[in-house]
């Protein structure tokens, strides 16, 4: 499946919600760690993207969508709150995935105010605990919920990836059977993950992030990028942080690369 750099795509900065009685949330595998912003009935995460330095956003809740906007899709129902949110530049909107909103297909819509009804968003499901986010890649003032669905449209990722500075023609790409579709893992190691193929048409900022389980710490997982010239994989410098806690990789004048955690 193709997907454009405005897809799965990790944080850089915190948002200042302009809601009241909302927390600050900061991006999982950034600096600082401080809790998901708490909403009353339901939880949202929304962050700035690609060094964004905008300060503010409005962002609204609505207590009665049903009424407020429009009825959910017939034979759906809303599993979470439902927002109004006006952004200035790029951001990501998460909102949690426990087993429960999955089993009920839980996807991303926006309201349509032309057509007046809701429309499924692109998004990816992805991390440990499990999200499902969307990216807004231009300014708007848009109406976001996450309503059940009759089947599973999100990409599912073992790896978040931001692309910055990067041309809309970029893909990414999940590849399932790295072992088989790539190359064996070094000797007396494992692919622990699916690898993430990135592609770029120009050189940009490419960051490949991924959540960094007991499971993985235990096995001292570490992210490795595929060499074509020594056809291996090849370990890469990276980072461990955040909460929940994430290993990321960072390369700031790539055209891409195929990337995976191996471990003992």
């Amino acid at each position: 499946m193709k997907f454009t750099s405005k897809l799965m795509i990790a944080l850089t900065l915190t948002l200042v919600l302009g809601l009241v009685g909302i927390n600050v949330w900061a991006a999982p595998g950034r600096q600082g760690t401080v809790p998901l912003i708490p909403v009353t009935g339901g939880t949202i995460q929304v962050n700035y993207l690609c060094d964004c330095t905008t300060e503010e956003a409005k962002i609204t809740r609505f207590e009665d969508p049903k009424t407020e906007v429009g009825p959910a899709p017939t034979g759906f129902d809303f599993l979470s709150d439902t927002f109004d949110i006006e952004n200035i530049c790029e951001i990501e909107i998460c909102y949690p995935y426990p087993e429960d909103y999955e089993d009920q297909k839980g996807q991303i819509y926006i309201w349509n105010t032309v057509s007046e009804d809701w429309e499924i968003t692109d998004s990816y499901i992805y991390g440990e605990p499990k999200q499902i986010c969307t990216v807004v890649d231009e300014p708007s003032e848009k109406i976001y919920s996450l309503i059940s669905a009759d089947e599973i449209l999100s990409l599912q990722t073992p790896s978040n990836v931001t692309l910055c500075g990067c041309s809309e023609d970029d893909t990414i790409n999940n590849v399932e059977n790295p072992e088989t579709e790539i190359g064996v893992a070094p000797a007396g190691m494992t692919i622990l993950t699916d690898a993430t193929k990135v592609e770029c048409a120009e050189a940009c900022e490419v960051e490949v992030c991924y959540p960094y389980t007991e499971d993985y710490k235990s096995k001292d997982g570490q992210i490795y990028e595929w060499d074509e010239l020594t056809s291996s994989w090849v370990l890469v410098a990276s980072t461990i942080g955040g909460d929940p806690v994430k290993i990321c990789t960072v390369d700031v004048d790539s055209v891409g690369g195929i990337y995976t955690l191996i471990g003992k």
